[in-house]
């Protein structure tokens, strides 16, 4: 089954090629559009906002929250707690 929702580089709701999943993190996924022309130009255009809409559109909770959990973390370093 392929996942339609929004693509993380465009914006658009399209078919979503795969992503691997980092630190229990699933990565930003983009359509066929948007990875061939990274291929072509190796310009990344992936937008976080883009990103996280497309996690909710996929109900991926558990890569909501260790991405939440991660910028808390990266918060508490930076404070140098």
């Amino acid at each position: 089954m392929e996942d339609i929702a929004r693509c993380a580089a465009c914006g658009e709701n399209r078919e979503l090629c795969q992503s691997a999943r980092v630190d229990g993190i699933k990565q930003p996924r983009i359509c066929k559009e948007c990875l061939s022309e990274y291929m072509r130009t190796g310009e990344s255009k992936v937008k976080d906002l883009h990103w996280i809409i497309q996690l909710n559109q996929l109900d991926d909770g558990e890569s909501i929250e260790n991405l939440r959990k991660q910028l808390d973390e990266e918060s508490l370093i930076g404070e140098g707690k």
